[in-house]
């Protein structure tokens, strides 16, 4: 974990500390404030939904893993990180999955040399994959980190690392004018948070969806049910929006109730 957040400067590998609090509000905090929690971007999915349904309609009716069409998820996630769309195919995205995929796969088997960091000396070969994987990834979020610093406006964030940007800022003014010496917000920060929020949000929402759909395949009479709700509250001539929700509770029950069963991460992080 050293590795993958440079000496834990992310939000879920950190020690407590004044970055996590105010004034003016710790970094994410902050950060999401200004972005909204990233509301305003899901309104603009709909490309993406569209992409996901094609192809998993074009089975033609057989049988099929849904996993790869279910990492499509990763372009709404990279859209509400850094602001990057992507097409089916994308050279960039293809880099993106990949390291991702090495990352979880190398921190989710466990390894002796987070129990033991001397053992680092040895070969290991889950560990060369993880520094490889971490390397592919700190290369493209530097790129965009440097473009959004380059086109950083004052107005609406466009997307995550905008508002991380804009919180770094926000606290730099906020230690000047009040003399305070805390330590303050660096690129490392900023990075280590959005690869984070990147990581996090592409493996548990994939990870939901594949089980919710698994266990709708088993249960047929709950598809009806939320098929009608939705036709009744929303019609099939547009796409659900966030603010349909208050009238969606069944699929609201039948959502929580998937991550109830089969929690993401049941026993949270080390």
């Amino acid at each position: 974990t050293e590795l993958l957040t440079r000496g834990g400067k992310d939000i879920a590998f950190s020690d407590y500390c004044p970055l996590l609090e105010g004034p003016p509000a710790g970094l994410v905090h902050h950060s999401c404030s200004l972005f909204g929690e990233g509301t305003r971007g899901l309104q603009d999915m709909g490309p993406v939904v569209h992409a996901l349904c094609e192809e998993l309609l074009s089975s033609g009716g057989r049988g099929l893993d849904p996993s790869p069409a279910v990492t499509r998820v990763t372009n709404v996630v990279c859209m509400l990180v850094f602001g990057a769309s992507y097409r089916r195919g994308d050279s960039e995205l293809q880099e993106v999955l990949q390291y991702n995929d090495g990352i979880v796969q190398t921190i989710a088997a466990g390894g002796l040399v987070d129990i033991y960091p001397w053992m680092k000396v040895f070969p290991n070969e889950t560990l060369r994959r993880l520094k490889s994987c971490i390397a592919v990834r700190d290369r493209l979020l530097t790129r965009k980190l440097e473009e959004h610093k380059a086109t950083l406006g004052d107005g609406q964030p466009r997307d995550l690392l905008d508002a991380l940007l804009m919180g770094q800022v926000d606290r730099g003014r906020s230690q000047e004018s009040e003399g305070l010496e805390d330590e303050t917000i660096t690129d490392d920060h900023v990075l280590m948070t959005a690869a984070e929020a990147f990581g996090a949000g592409v493996e548990t929402t994939s990870t939901t969806l594949l089980w919710i759909l698994a266990y709708l395949l088993h249960h047929p009479r709950v598809q009806e049910q939320v098929q009608k709700e939705l036709d009744e509250h929303v019609g099939r001539e547009r796409l659900v929006r966030l603010s349909d929700r208050a009238k969606l509770t069944y699929l609201d029950c039948v959502i929580n109730e998937g991550m109830r069963i089969c929690p993401v991460s049941p026993v949270l992080i080390p």
